[in-house]
């Protein structure tokens, strides 16, 4: 009888292991055994690092805005206001934080970039004047500007190819609602629209030796027409309509872009999606609005990062990625978040 008895209680024992896994939120981190999962952005007001779902705040950070892995390096670009209320440009190796600007006045770091062990970062910072922003980029902390105060001009995203250094971003004459978008080669200045057009939003991406570029313009009736090329080549257009579009990855010949759509359910609420060779592909819905801030591509796995509005009542918005349309929640509600990039690594 005890014999029978203990192997009652073993098949009771595995049977409440087995309901427990079953009962596993569908949004729980899950072990990634091929990939590490990186990403970053705020929650709240200070900016944030996860790793495999773990999150770390970044010291004297308000917002992080862009990630880079170089060997068993972690370089994340951002700012944080300094105790005078001023924006300072910095970047994170691998948690230490790395001042780019004396915090006299506002800076921002927007990307950054490894290169045979120089660190590349591409912002703005506020001019003497206090009136227009100077885009530059950053080697190794030493600051290069591209433009000066008589014009407003931002360094979004950065890239280094050979010895060629690629900057994208906007620049714009004072008072002017233009806002073209530009390309810095080697600091040789290249518009890749009129200056008619106002500029939503940029990005680039790097294949092998090959520079991917895009951009998304505001354009007559409201609507956002975003383009994207491959070596300053001629540029492709997304004929769906798109609200914002903010990331561009490239995965073999294949090119994605990710942004916001509009639902088709009648609510107006914006939802997360990409694009893949143009075609749109929805990756979050629900009836508030879904975020899609950044995409990247691990074989045949697409990671999308953002945020979501669909949370539980009383809650805020949330960090968000989506790995095939799978919610992966990274914050709890309790404050307002945001993921900004997110990059995936092969172990």
């Amino acid at each position: 009888m005890r014999q029978i008895a203990n192997t009652c209680i073993l098949l009771l024992t595995l049977l409440l292991l087995i309901n427990s896994c079953s009962k596993k939120k569908e949004s729980d981190p899950e072990p990634q055994p091929d990939v590490t999962v990186y990403a970053v952005g705020h929650e709240g007001f200070r900016a944030r690092f996860w790793k495999d779902g773990m999150s770390t705040p970044l010291e004297s950070g308000d917002v992080a805005s862009d990630i880079t892995i170089s060997g068993n390096d972690v370089y994340i670009s951002g700012y944080g206001d300094n105790a005078n209320g001023i924006a300072v440009a910095k970047y994170w190796k691998n948690g230490v934080p790395v001042d780019l600007t004396d915090g006299t006045a506002n800076a921002f770091a927007n990307g950054i970039f490894i290169k045979d062990g120089d660190v590349y970062v591409a912002g703005r910072e506020q001019g003497p004047g206090g009136i227009a922003y100077i885009a530059k980029y950053w080697k190794n902390g030493k600051a290069v500007a591209f433009t000066d105060e008589s014009t407003s001009a931002s360094a979004n995203n950065i890239a280094v190819i050979g010895h060629d250094v690629y900057v994208i971003g906007t620049r714009s004459r004072l008072y002017s609602y233009s806002n073209p978008t530009v390309v810095w080669k080697n600091g040789t200045l290249i518009e890749l629209n009129d200056s008619t057009r106002y500029t939503d939003k940029t990005a680039l991406a790097v294949s092998g030796q090959d520079l991917y570029l895009m951009w998304s313009l505001s354009v007559p009736g409201g609507d956002v027409k975003t383009y994207y090329s491959k070596n300053l080549g001629t540029p492709v257009s997304i004929n769906a309509r798109t609200e914002r579009v903010f990331s561009i990855a490239v995965s073999g010949s294949d090119v994605y872009v990710a942004g916001l759509g509009v639902s088709t359910d009648g609510s107006n609420s914006l939802v997360a999606q990409y694009w893949k060779n143009g075609d749109p592909v929805v990756v979050a819905s629900g009836a508030k609005s879904t975020y899609a801030y950044s995409i990247a591509i691990a074989g045949s796995d697409v990671y999308v990062g953002g945020s979501t509005e669909n949370v539980a009542p009383g809650k805020s918005p949330s960090a968000t990625y989506w790995k095939n349309g799978k919610t992966i929640w990274l914050a709890d509600g309790s404050t307002q978040s945001n993921l900004l990039k997110i990059i995936v690594v092969r172990k």
